[in-house]
């Protein structure tokens, strides 16, 4: 099943990187008008399908990995021509990559609280 979530997220990335380094113009008016809310939900799809390619990997090692990939996107934007570095666009990205973890953590959380155990016979 990882291997599912590994395609989907190469899959996810190219689709990233394709509309993050294209020209300005090229970028279709919905996601231009709607951009910040592009960086939430983006990132917050990526760290979905980062933590189901690699479920052993911990927390931190995603949100940093995430993190970093955001801020090369806003690095390499600074290259190109019609896009420039934007940290809003930064920060927008680390609050689509945090809402998942809070949402994925008490998820979690919730499931282990409310999970009933299957009650056990008394010899």
């Amino acid at each position: 099943m990882t291997s599912f979530y590994k395609y989907l997220l190469l899959s996810g990335l190219l689709v990233i990187f394709v509309f993050a380094l294209s020209p300005g113009h090229i970028t279709p008016a919905y996601i231009v008008n709607h951009d910040k809310m592009a960086h939430v939900v983006g990132f917050f799809m990526l760290s979905f399908l980062l933590q189901g390619a690699f479920p052993l990997l911990i927390i931190r090692a995603r949100v940093l990995v995430l993190g970093l990939l955001a801020l090369m996107i806003e690095t390499m934007q600074y290259l190109f021509v019609g896009r420039g570095f934007s940290l809003d666009d930064l920060l927008y990205g680390a609050a689509g990559i945090l809402l998942f973890v809070t949402l994925s953590e008490s998820l979690k959380l919730f499931l282990k609280v409310f999970h009933k155990q299957p009650k056990r016979p008394v010899i």
